[in-house]
């Protein structure tokens, strides 16, 4: 197992391995839990192995993409194939090569429009952290913004704004 995927699975502290719930109960707080499907569009292989340890500790499934073209391809096939769209919530990383966040989301938004469907809530993840960067993020419709390097509490709290959470 690399370093990446050793700091994937749990951080290490004082020679002890840690779970990001035992962090959390170390600090006080439970992890809520979603029962939700989230599509997320990250193109560092080490975010999208965070990410998919995180949201299933969060109670959800997931689906990675690499890029803009495979979350539009995903959440395509998704809403047509379900009635309602297969997924509750995007993640979806800004800066990509190929198609970025910013067309991807313009893509889903038409999507949308084209097929009548509900409006699926799109989290931006982002690292540029520039003056007016969230509202890009908004303007692109993307509905709330994330800024990286981001920990578990700040992703359950983006999330819970947009998911409601299960019973424990």
């Amino acid at each position: 197992m690399g370093r990446d995927e050793r700091a994937a699975r749990g951080a290490v502290r004082g020679g002890e391995r840690v779970t990001l719930q035992q962090g959390a109960r170390a600090a006080g707080r439970e992890l809520p839990r979603f029962s939700a499907r989230v599509l997320f569009a990250e193109d560092s292989v080490v975010n999208q192995l965070l990410l998919e340890m995180v949201l299933h500790k969060l109670g959800c499934r997931s689906q990675k993409s690499g890029n803009g073209g495979e979350a539009v391809q995903w959440y395509s096939e998704s809403i047509a194939a379900a009635t309602p769209c297969a997924f509750d919530l995007v993640l979806m990383d800004c800066h990509m090569p190929g198609m970025d966040g910013y067309q991807a989301t313009a893509a889903i938004r038409e999507l949308e429009r084209e097929c009548a469907s509900p409006r699926i809530p799109i989290i931006a993840m982002t690292a540029y952290t520039t003056a007016g960067e969230r509202e890009r993020c908004l303007a692109a419709g993307m509905d709330d913004y994330l800024s990286k390097p981001f920990g578990w509490p700040q992703l359950a709290v983006a999330m819970g704004r947009w998911l409601k959470p299960t019973a424990a």
